[in-house]
């Protein structure tokens, strides 16, 4: 039997969620009522799959009282910037909810049924060890998991386990995703899902009508496969035309497919086909490499730093212009267990010291960022996700059609150069002639054959400048501000001693720092005591019950 939606007395359940039912995309419907017992939405951005999964939640919480079930994301700031308000904000109706606790993110719905909130990675115990659900929950009804891309099977598997209510009459086990290649998502969901047709202009086009599949590849297993473009206002949904008309034009095809079609196809060949670095021959370059010339002093610096030793350092400067395109200049590129060598380059090199000018290092090696400190080169943490990355770099290379190149290609390019792009659109990001090792990684790096979704990678050939290049884009560097005063009250020390006034604004950058720090702490005291003055007010409010949330 499909899940019903009943006359739910007195939270009035068809009346509250009436409107939400009524207006959902088919393939919502499809999803959030099918009656297999474990089901997963796949599709791109915008196709509001996380919407549906946790209404899903919410109507087998609603439907079924006494029901125990759980909302999951792998980390524990995507439950709370996600789910949380999701949730509490837009699905379910206030009139349902007895309390809520906010420290244990635990709602307690009228009809008696729980709804924990939580997330997978660094749940260990002896009952979960290596699957990081240790202590999670026990005796579920449903679960539901948000972008199950990121955990493992065996993570599925865990959870899977926990379905044993014994008053729910049925259990059900959820999730949505992105697509990631032929992974085990694939295997146990979407094995079936077909290629969408092509129109004349390359667009992917309906099949029966639909722009979703449906397919049941495994008793008591259903999958839907959605493409984004469902979700147009033009095809009936909710989000604007403009919105996926801006990804159409932002992304290469492959990208295109997987995170607005929703294809499962691997990634293969090279990862940023756009790229051209002209290595062999310099007038084959594409659009991306340009000559050399002064860079403006109002343009914004990240730098960003991937550690070497026995591998090489990458430093890679990357200068963001006024309308918010990247220009990548020559940077430091070695083998060095000397992390004043690199110190030294970037001072000889960079505007190190100027408000401008920030830094970005990989989080895991502390100790290269202390000695870096130490040498007054003070580095943000980066942001490492890998593919999210990519894809984050993949929208800067691609080249846009419609996208003018910038205001200062055709002054500082030969003018044969910019006859020659000036009407084949223009990516947003820039590398100098130069910056030959950052020319390099680009246009060599490929995804490897072997690995799904991982960058070809050997002990020889290294993608350092990628890598460092990653975090800066990840920092999603703001325009440069027009005519920005920079605040430099050494400039006229520097006419005179440039390595005084150099050590002068290293200084006030130092104290800044100590500032800011400061600042932290205090914030960090404040939000304590926020924390201690509600704690108790919220408590969990079943505890006569003794409910038992251990895996026994």
């Amino acid at each position: 039997m499909p899940i019903q939606v009943p006359s739910f007395r007195p939270y009035e359940l068809e009346e509250q969620v009436g409107a939400k039912v009524k207006d959902l995309l088919p393939s919502q419907r499809a999803f959030i009522f099918a009656p297999e017992r474990f089901s997963g939405i796949s599709g791109g951005f915008g196709s509001g799959k996380s919407f549906a999964a946790v209404l899903k939640g919410a109507i087998l919480s609603a439907a079924i009282p006494g029901n125990v079930g759980a909302l999951l994301c792998y980390r524990g700031t995507d439950v709370e910037k996600r789910l949380v308000p999701l949730f509490m904000e837009e699905v379910c109706p206030p009139a349902w909810i007895k309390t809520y606790n906010k420290n244990k993110k635990i709602v307690v719905l009228k009809n008696r049924s729980i709804i924990t909130f939580d997330h997978i990675k660094d749940r260990t115990s002896a009952a979960g060890a290596g699957t990081g659900t240790g202590r999670i929950g026990s005796n579920w009804g449903w679960f539901g998991v948000d972008q199950a891309e990121e955990i493992v099977n065996e993570h599925w598997n865990a959870l899977c386990s926990r379905l044993r209510l014994p008053r729910a009459p049925k259990k059900f086990g959820f999730c949505t995703l992105n697509p990631a290649g032929r992974d085990w998502l694939w295997e146990k969901f979407f094995q079936k899902v077909l290629p969408w047709p092509k129109g004349p202009d390359g667009q992917a086009m309906p099949i029966d009508g639909k722009f979703f599949q449906v397919m049941r590849q495994a008793k008591n297993t259903l999958g839907v496969c959605v493409n984004s473009e469902e979700n147009r206002i033009s095809n009936g949904g909710f989000v604007e035309d403009a919105y996926f008309d801006s990804m159409l034009e932002t992304y290469g095809i492959q990208w295109v497919e997987r995170f607005v079609w929703g294809q499962f196809d691997d990634f293969k060949g090279k990862m940023f086909p756009d790229f051209s670095g002209g290595l062999v021959d310099y007038n084959d370059a594409s659009v991306h490499v340009i000559d050399d010339f002064p860079i403006p002093r109002n343009w914004s610096l990240v730098g960003g730093i991937d550690v070497g030793g026995d591998s090489p350092w990458a430093v890679v400067p990357v200068y963001a212009d006024e309308q918010g395109n990247l220009i990548v200049t020559n940077g430091f590129h070695g083998r060095t267990g000397r992390v004043s060598e690199v110190v030294q380059w970037i001072k000889r090199n960079l505007p190190w010291n100027e408000r401008r000018t920030t830094f970005v290092l990989d989080p895991e090696n502390k100790v290269a960022t202390v000695e870096l400190s130490d040498l007054g080169i003070y580095a943000n943490p980066a942001i490492k996700d890998i593919n999210p990355g990519l894809l984050r770099m993949e929208g800067y290379i691609h080249v846009q059609r419609y996208r003018q190149l910038p205001h200062w290609y055709e002054t500082t390019q030969p003018a044969v150069k910019y006859e020659k792009f000036r009407t084949k659109g223009s990516p947003k990001l820039f590398v100098f002639k130069s910056a030959n090792v950052t020319r390099k990684e680009l246009d060599i790096c490929k995804w490897d054959p072997e690995k799904v979704d991982k960058m070809y990678k050997t002990s020889t050939a290294r993608f350092d400048a990628v890598e460092a290049l990653r975090y800066v884009i990840m920092t999603k560097p703001e325009p440069s501000k027009i005519g920005e005063d920079l605040g430099d009250k050494w400039l006229n020390l520097e006419k005179y001693d440039r390595g005084a006034a150099e050590e002068w604004r290293a200084l006030d950058r130092k104290r800044a720092l100590k500032r800011g720090a400061k600042n932290n702490a205090l914030s960090d005291m404040d939000r304590e005591d926020e924390v201690h003055s509600i704690r108790g007010e919220e408590d969990f409010p079943h505890k006569k019950e003794s409910f038992d949330w251990s895996d026994e």
